[in-house]
Order: structure tokens, then sequence, then C-alpha cells
């Protein structure tokens, strides 16, 4: 082959990887074929959405950054949550179980075939966002 030509493959072969390949693509619930990564992915993405949601905000009091981790059931219920890293606040760590324990995750049945998921999560320190009064004279 002339460089020509190879330069031709490798340009089409770059447009086709960009046009379909795996980095453009987003999974859609008919197309995830059971057990696979792709499932497991589209369902991780749902709970991050749920936890991302349920979240209570952290404080200024709160000292560290808090981890805990929740264990869902495959009818999407909470099996148990608990702290890993306490946050320093033992009503800040409660909250957050309180709120994992009450949201409701999507069933996982039609994606994975396990008994039950566990999901660990830290949470980013935010301080607490006291505005300042501007005084005009």
């Amino acid at each position: 082959m002339n460089k020509c030509a190879i330069c031709m493959l490798a340009l089409c072969f770059g447009l086709f990887n960009y046009a379909f390949g795996a980095s453009n693509y987003t999974y859609s619930e008919e197309s995830v074929k059971y057990n696979t990564r792709e499932a497991y992915d589209l369902y991780a993405g749902k709970v991050n959405a749920a936890v991302y949601k349920a979240m209570p905000r952290t404080f200024s009091y709160i000292t560290r950054e808090p981890q805990f981790a929740v264990k869902i059931n495959k009818k999407g219920h909470v099996d148990k949550a608990w702290i890993m890293v306490s946050s320093g606040s033992e009503g800040y760590d409660k909250k957050v179980i309180k709120k994992m324990e009450e949201t409701e995750f999507p069933s996982f049945e039609k994606y994975i075939g396990a008994k039950d998921l566990t999901f660990r999560y830290k949470i980013k320190k935010q301080t607490k966002i006291i505005p300042i009064p501007i005084i005009f004279f």
C-alpha cells in the first residue's frame, strides 16, 4: 500500500471509531444485555442520581469527609446503610443513614442477576456560605 492509501484508511477508521466508538455511546435500557458491564453501569448511574438527590448537604461544622455504604436488594429496597468514616458529627452521620434508608432505588432485576449490590460513597466537604450584606451610604 502506498502512503496515501494508508492515510485514507487511518482517516476512515478514525471517523468510524468516532461515530460508532464506545466513548460516544450512551446505553439505553432497550439495548443493554443482562449481566453485562453496561447493565451495571446503567444501574449504577440511576443509583448515583438517587443518592445525589437524597444526600443532605454538608456544613462548616463537619470536620471530615464522611464515607458511607448502602446495600440495595434486587427490588430496589435498602437492606442496610452504614457509615464507614464518620463526619465528626453524630447528628449528620445519622441524617445520612436515615436519608439513604428512606430513598427509593430502582429495581435491578432486569439488569443484573445479583441478590444485592453495595455502593460506597465519599461525601466531599462543602462550606456553609453566609451572605454578607452590602451597605450603601
